[in-house]
């Protein structure tokens, strides 16, 4: 065959193939049973003990059969990064902690100042509920005694109307706040409020607070009256309880 023969049957061929729509389907199998792949598998990797990991070659799902699988299972890994399916688990329910305090009729007496800005932690006769014992009445104040989010809702009345001479508010404010007295304090939660001259005013407050281990929270009030240096404080009510760690 002459070199111009042997040219046009080259291009003979490479013109043949590429009319031709090949499509190559390529499968690897790797480890045992190395000769026995699945129909439906792009790539399997199958240990001794017949377990194995699979591609599919349509989807390009992944399918993990050690042994460990099963419905409803979620896929996961210890400390070391070995990976298996388990059931899911319920999150930890967290500790409540829940107390109430009432002040009942009993009137709490403080100094007045510029805007109610100086504030003082109101007090309480005593507990209609507390099991883990975290509110002390004669403080006012409850400790956290693990760390988690909590929710406090408080309530209180300014009122003079037994006081000499009925004192008017001008000014009142009642917070929640954290660690009072300390140089950590923060305010939670605020109501204030401008009664015009009135001899009573009622407001309430709530808030949800992350707090640490030895934490504590309580109610405070500051009032301005628009005469005298006293107002007074009944009808309190302070409750709480920790719903998430």
């Amino acid at each position: 065959m002459t070199t111009k023969q042997h040219i046009l049957s080259f291009l003979f061929i490479l013109l043949t193939l590429t009319a031709v729509d090949i499509k190559i389907f390529a499968q690897v199998k790797v480890g045992s049973n190395p000769t026995t792949i699945g129909t439906a598998s792009n790539l399997e990797i199958e240990a001794a003990n017949g377990n194995k990991t699979i591609i599919n070659k349509t989807t390009g799902q992944m399918t993990v059969q050690d042994g460990t699988q099963g419905a409803g299972k979620v896929f996961t890994s210890d400390a070391a990064g070995g990976a298996s399916w388990v059931a899911p688990t319920a999150p930890a329910a967290a500790n409540t902690f829940p107390f109430a305090a009432v002040l009942s009729n009993t009137r709490q007496q403080f100094a007045t100042s510029a805007s109610g800005n100086t504030q003082f932690e109101l007090k309480s006769d005593g507990e209609s509920f507390d099991p883990t014992n975290s509110y002390v009445p004669t403080t006012g104040r409850f400790t956290a005694t693990t760390a988690g989010y909590y929710l406090f809702s408080g309530a209180a009345q300014f009122d003079n109307t037994a006081m000499a001479g009925t004192p008017g508010f001008t000014a009142v404010v009642m917070t929640l706040r954290k660690n009072f007295g300390l140089a950590s304090v923060a305010t939670l939660a605020q109501y204030a409020a401008n009664p015009g001259g009135s001899t009573i005013n009622s407001g309430s407050l709530s808030t949800i607070v992350y707090l640490n281990a030895g934490d504590y929270v309580s109610l405070t009030t500051g009032a301005q009256v628009n005469s005298g240096s006293i107002y007074q404080v009944i009808s309190l009510s302070f409750y709480g309880y920790k719903f998430a760690n």
